[in-house]
């Protein structure tokens, strides 16, 4: 799998999953893409966030 982390027990990321995070740092929700390669599924989740 594609960069599976663990932060502090909490979040789970793979290519193409973004958290939405406030401008003071709270994790508000998240992005999800899939369907593609890896990078383009990572590009258009990012594209969301722009």
């Amino acid at each position: 799998m594609y960069n599976v982390e663990v932060a502090k027990g909490r979040l789970v990321t793979f290519g193409g999953g973004l958290p939405i995070v406030t401008t003071d740092g709270r994790v508000i929700g998240a992005v999800g893409v899939s369907g593609g390669k890896v990078s383009e599924d990572v590009t258009v989740a990012e594209a969301c966030l722009t």
